[in-house]
């Protein structure tokens, strides 16, 4: 789309001035019908470019919102600690610190989310429902139990 747009836009207006600059040059003796008719043309093509430079403008939303979540996902990934099934942040000397992160979303998507202790000793992602043994996803690392 992006490209394509601003691409299509360029044209539609190119061809917009193109027609324009026809119905200036041209002869001065036709009729206003044909004046109405090449005006109509000339306001599609500017209708053209102004939605292919929406859908551009748009797609440039999206995309500096991508990078935006990328570079946040960078830094959180530079400040995670993987111990054994998850993911923790970490405490003042780097190692894992409260309760855990689910591997698979992290890994995948780069979200962060916490992982629920079920009766058994299984752990899971609410989110992807992924399922863990509870020994490798333990709770309150470094604070000790609560």
């Amino acid at each position: 789309m992006g490209w394509d747009s601003i691409g299509f836009a360029r044209h539609s207006l190119s061809e917009a001035a193109s027609t324009h600059k026809l119905l200036l040059e041209g002869d001065k003796a036709l009729s206003g019908e044909w004046e109405r008719s090449i005006l109509r043309e000339v306001a599609e093509q500017m209708l053209q470019a102004q939605d292919s430079m929406s859908s551009a403008i748009s797609e440039r939303a999206e995309l500096y919102n991508e990078i935006r979540m990328l570079s946040e996902a960078l830094e959180k990934k530079a400040s995670l600690v993987k111990h054994q099934d998850a993911y923790y942040l970490p405490d003042g000397s780097g190692a894992p610190d409260g309760d855990p992160y689910c591997l698979l979303c992290w890994e995948r998507d780069h979200t962060l989310l916490h992982l629920i202790r079920k009766p058994s000793d299984i752990t899971f992602c609410p989110y992807c429902r992924t399922e863990y043994q509870g020994t490798l996803t333990p709770f309150n690392m470094g604070k000790g139990p609560k």
